[in-house]
C-alpha cells in the first residue's frame, strides 16, 4: 500500500477536495478495466468512498457558514 502524502497547510476541506479528486480518478481508470466481480465491486466501493467525501465538505461548508454568520 502506498504511504500516505502530507499536505502542509491544508485544512480538512482541502484534503478531502485531494482526496476526492484522487477517489474521481480512480474511478475512471477503473471504468477502462476489463470487467470482473473484482473490478465491479472496487467502483462501488470507490464511489461510495466519493459521496462519503462530498458528504464531509458539504456539513463542513455548513460549519464554516454558521460560524461566518455568528460572528
Amino acid at each position: 500500500m502506498a504511504k500516505a502524502q502530507e499536505y502542509p497547510g491544508l485544512d480538512a476541506a482541502g484534503f478531502l477536495l485531494v482526496a476526492l479528486g484522487h477517489l474521481v480518478k480512480a474511478k475512471e481508470r477503473l471504468a477502462e478495466m476489463p470487467k470482473s466481480a473484482h473490478v465491479w465491486w472496487a467502483r462501488q466501493h470507490t464511489t461510495l468512498a466519493a459521496n462519503y467525501a462530498r458528504h464531509a465538505l458539504k456539513h463542513l461548508k455548513q460549519e464554516k457558514e454558521e460560524t461566518c454568520e455568528k460572528s
